[in-house]
């Protein structure tokens, strides 16, 4: 009777278990469904799955980047660093390029987490496409010396008429 009770026990507790599973399981796919930023899930390299948010970034179906090999969506020159930093489980905060199936380029800052599950090989790589950040900055860097090398002098205020920059003429 008592082995009996046990089995009974251990099985109540395994469907328990199966049950919060599957609970955070959903949970987990509202959540990355929602994300704003991509969300990359890959074991050695190779995409099992990824957000809608990625879906958007790079125009193409989940579907699509299923089992494919997340190099192929990174320039060249990230590869040699990356590989070292995957080999090394670390995590980081990384700035690279990345290439959409026409050949469009991304900037994105990637970070990557350990593995979400008891397999240590799955990686969670969360993208941000900063594209139109770097482009912004770069023109702001190019009028700001067009402004420093002006033979004129250029002065800006705000509201008030305080000023707030006067160039080096």
């Amino acid at each position: 009777f008592i082995e009996l009770s046990n089995i009974i026990y251990l099985k109540s507790k395994q469907l328990q278990y199966n049950k919060e599973l599957i609970e955070s399981r959903k949970r987990f796919k509202k959540l990355t469904e929602q994300a704003t930023e991509g969300i990359v899930i890959h074991k050695d390299g190779f995409i099992q799955d990824v957000n809608p948010a990625v879906e958007k970034m790079f125009d193409i179906k989940r579907e699509e980047f299923l089992s494919e090999s997340i190099f192929k969506y990174v320039h060249p020159i990230h590869h040699e660093m990356l590989i070292r930093r995957m080999r090394n489980k670390e995590n980081f905060l990384v700035e690279v390029e990345l290439i959409k199936p026409d050949g469009t380029k991304l900037i994105a800052e990637i970070s990557t987490r350990d593995s979400i599950s008891e397999d240590d090989d799955i990686r969670v790589v969360s993208i941000q496409n900063i594209t139109e950040k770097k482009i912004a900055e770069k023109n702001f860097l190019k009028m700001s010396s067009i402004v420093e090398q002006s033979p004129i002098s250029v002065v800006i205020t705000d509201l008030d008429g305080k000023i707030e920059y006067i160039n080096k003429k």
